[in-house]
């Protein structure tokens, strides 16, 4: 439940998805974490689905993700340093 709040308090969708991944990424042990699909994160992350869509888009763009149907390869490092 913390986590949660911790990541909805966040001012932007990208910082959210990002602390969001993190998350994942330490809960799961790897860096290539199984994701729900983007209605749901949508839901999690409490934006609109076309609004995550972008911003995973844009964040592929830079390399700091890559992305499969119901998973998401990070690069912490990249991703750390975007926070």
């Amino acid at each position: 439940m913390m986590q949660k709040l911790e990541v909805l308090s966040q001012k932007t969708l990208r910082e959210r998805l990002i602390l969001y991944l993190l998350q994942q990424a330490g809960r799961q042990k790897t860096d290539c974490v199984k994701v729900p699909g983007r209605v749901q994160l949508a839901k999690e992350l409490e934006c609109n689905r076309s609004a995550l869509t972008r911003e995973i888009g844009l964040m592929k763009e830079k390399g700091l993700l890559e992305c499969g149907p119901d998973w998401m390869r990070l690069d912490e490092a990249r991703l750390r340093e975007e926070r």
